[in-house]
């Protein structure tokens, strides 16, 4: 057996490690601020931290927090009149 086979062996086993691990030391951050009369925001975080803050200034406000990982922390804020809805889904993942 030659060397070359041998290094690209290890590359593509090395490879797929890196690949596998990365998701475990990635943080999430959001922050949103809405200024209108109808305000949406959505927010999908998967990760081993993740935050994520919305504020909306509006007649009707809408929000949505999904959060899976190890360390999640959500706020939500809505001032307006007539409709203010707020969702937040978290799960961790231990």
């Amino acid at each position: 057996m030659t060397l070359r086979p041998l290094m690209l062996a290890a590359i593509a086993a090395f490879g797929v490690a890196a690949v596998e691990t990365a998701p475990a030391f990635a943080a999430n951050s959001s922050s949103i601020i809405q200024d209108g009369r109808v305000n949406t925001a959505n927010v999908n975080q998967r990760g081993r931290s993740n935050d994520a803050q919305t504020i909306q200034n509006g007649r009707d406000n809408l929000a949505n927090h999904t959060q899976r990982g190890r360390n999640n922390t959500s706020g939500i804020g809505q001032t307006g009149g007539g409709f203010n809805e707020a969702n937040v889904s978290q799960r961790s993942r231990r």
